[in-house]
C-alpha cells in the first residue's frame, strides 16, 4: 500500500502531468541564454550523462521493453537522444501473422521524465480531436518496465521503418547538408501542415528545428511530420479564447531557431513558431551553419544581444535571404508583422510555398500539395 502511494503521490518540484491547456505547464524553465535546448527527443549529440543512465537500466539496442500487461518489444536501434529521454526503433513479432511490427518509441529517463508523459497526453489529445495531419501518428503511452528493471513512462509513436531518420540527419546524410528548391518547399509545406495542426487544437511547438521533423518513407517520396511534442503548450484557455502572454516564460526552444520574441525572454505564440519553421526553411536552402547567426561564434553572454541584432526587422533580408526565391522575402514580412495575440494567414503561406514549386524546373503540375483547410 506504501508503494501504491508513493506511485501515486504528486513529483517533488509539483510538476505532475498537464490535464488541462490553463494549467501550470509541466516544465522544468530553461537555463541561461545560448544554453542546449532543453526537451528534444532526437538529437544527434545525445548527452553522455543520460547515455549512460539509460545503459544502466538496459536501454540498448537488443533489450527488451515491456508495456504492462502488453506485448515485449525489442530495440533495434536507437534513433536520438536528448535532456528528457531517449528514442528508439523497436519492433516485435506478430503471434499470427509470423511477421514483424515496427514502431517508434520515446522513453523518459531520469528526474524530468514528466516530459515524456506530457508528450504522451499531447498526442493522445489530437488523436481524440482527429487532428493528426502533419504530426507523428499516436500508438500510445504509459508505464513501461525493462525487463528485469524499473518502470519508466514511454510515448510509442509510428515511424514505419526501425531506421527513421530526422530532416537534420537526412540533409547531412543525403544533400551534403543543403536541398534542393523544390524538395525543400515541399518539406515546408509538411511542416506547416503540422504546425497549422497543432494551432487549430490550440497548442504551440515551441521547439521546431530540423531534429525535430521526422521524415517516414513512403512510396516513391518521404512524408514529413513533427515530432518531440514535449515542449507543446496550450496559448488557448479552456474556452478557447487566447490566453495572455506571461511576464515570465524562460526561454523555450533552440537558440538558432528561436524568434527574437523568444530570444528576448518573452512568451511564445503561433507566430513564433511560424518564426522557427521560416529559419528552419531557410536552413534547408542554404545548408547547415549557414545562418548569419550561426557564424558568430556566440558566448553564452553574447548570445542574446547578437541574436536581438540580426533577427530583428531592421536586419538586412538580402544577408539573410540572399539567392534564395523572392516568396521568402514576403513570407518574412508577413512574420515580423505578427503581434503576440495574432493568428497567422496561413493560406498565404501555403500559397507562397505553392508558388515556388511551380517556378521549379522539374515541377510536374501533379505533384500533391496539401490543401489549405479552415
Amino acid at each position: 500500500r506504501n508503494q501504491q502511494q508513493a506511485k501515486m503521490a504528486a513529483p517533488e518540484d509539483g510538476k505532475g502531468t498537464k490535464g488541462t491547456g490553463s494549467g501550470p505547464e509541466p516544465e522544468a524553465e530553461s537555463g541561461p541564454a545560448g544554453a542546449k535546448a532543453a526537451g528534444s527527443g532526437l538529437e544527434e549529440q545525445p548527452n553522455s550523462e543520460k547515455r549512460d543512465k539509460g545503459c544502466e537500466m538496459g536501454l540498448a539496442p537488443g533489450g527488451i521493453i515491456k508495456l504492462g500487461r502488453g506485448p515485449k518489444w525489442r530495440i533495434i536501434r536507437e534513433l536520438g537522444a536528448g535532456n528528457f529521454g531517449k528514442v528508439f526503433g523497436v519492433g516485435r513479432k506478430r503471434e499470427k501473422s509470423g511477421g514483424w511490427e515496427v514502431a517508434g518509441m520515446k522513453v523518459g529517463i531520469g528526474e524530468n521524465d514528466f516530459q515524456t508523459r506530457w508528450e504522451g497526453w499531447v498526442l493522445a489529445y489530437l488523436t481524440r480531436l482527429g487532428k493528426t495531419s502533419g504530426v507523428v501518428r499516436y500508438v500510445g503511452h504509459g508505464m513501461a518496465a525493462e525487463v528485469g528493471g524499473r518502470a519508466f513512462p514511454y510515448v510509442q509513436m509510428e515511424i514505419r521503418h526501425p531506421t527513421c531518420p530526422t530532416l537534420g540527419a537526412l540533409v547531412k546524410l543525403e544533400h551534403g547538408r543543403k536541398l534542393p528548391v523544390g524538395k525543400a518547399a515541399r518539406i515546408a509545406i509538411g511542416m506547416l501542415n503540422g504546425l497549422y495542426t497543432m494551432h487549430r487544437a490550440g497548442l504551440i511547438h515551441r521547439d521546431l528545428k530540423p531534429d525535430n521533423v521526422g521524415i517516414l518513407p513512403v512510396p516513391n517520396d518521404h512524408s514529413v511530420v513533427l515530432i518531440d511534442l514535449g515542449m507543446a503548450r496550450f496559448f488557448t484557455d479552456g474556452a478557447g479564447e487566447v490566453r495572455e502572454p506571461r511576464t515570465y516564460p524562460g526561454q523555450k526552444g533552440t537558440p538558432s531557431f528561436m524568434s527574437p520574441r523568444v530570444v528576448a525572454w518573452r512568451d511564445g505564440s503561433r507566430a513564433d513558431d511560424l518564426s522557427s519553421w521560416f529559419y528552419t526553411l531557410v536552413e534547408l536552402l542554404k545548408g547547415e551553419l549557414l545562418l548569419p547567426w550561426d557564424e558568430l561564434n556566440l558566448t553564452a553572454d553574447e548570445f542574446e544581444q547578437q541574436h536581438l541584432e540580426v533577427k530583428a526587422a531592421r536586419f538586412p533580408a538580402d544577408q539573410l535571404l540572399l539567392g534564395l526565391p523572392e516568396q521568402l522575402y514576403a513570407i518574412r514580412l508577413h512574420l515580423l508583422g505578427l503581434a503576440w495575440e495574432d493568428a497567422p494567414d496561413y493560406h498565404f503561406l501555403f500559397a507562397q510555398l505553392a508558388d515556388i514549386l511551380r517556378r521549379c524546373p522539374n515541377h510536374k503540375p501533379t505533384d500533391p500539395i496539401p490543401p489549405y483547410r479552415n
